[in-house]
C-alpha cells in the first residue's frame, strides 16, 4: 500500500461523504435480500413439515377407514380413494 495516495472524499456540509445516501440504498437493499431469503426459507421448512404430517396421518386414514368400513364394498373405496390421494401426494414431493 505504501505509494498510493488517499482518495479525497467530497463530504456534504454535514460532514458525511457524497455518496453516504447511495450507501444507505445498497445497505437496504442487502437487509431486504436477507429478508426476502429468510422467509422463503421459513416457508420451505413450513411445507416439508406440513407434508410430513400428512404422511403421518395418512397411514391413520387408512386404518381408521379399514376398519370402520362395514362390508367389502366400502372398504375398497375407502382404500381406494386413499391410495389415489396418497400417490398424488408423492408427486410433488
Amino acid at each position: 500500500m505504501a505509494g498510493q495516495k488517499k482518495k479525497d472524499v467530497a463530504l456534504t456540509p454535514f460532514g458525511r461523504p457524497a455518496d453516504y445516501a447511495e450507501f444507505l440504498e445498497s445497505l437496504k437493499s442487502r437487509v431486504q435480500q436477507a429478508q426476502t431469503k429468510a422467509m422463503l426459507s421459513v416457508n420451505r421448512e413450513l411445507i416439508r413439515l406440513y407434508w410430513d404430517i400428512g404422511r403421518l396421518i395418512v397411514p391413520l386414514a387408512r386404518q381408521r377407514a379399514s376398519s370402520s368400513s362395514r362390508g367389502t364394498r366400502g372398504r375398497s373405496a375407502s382404500i381406494f380413494a386413499l391410495r389415489a390421494s396418497a400417490s398424488s401426494a408423492r408427486r410433488f414431493r
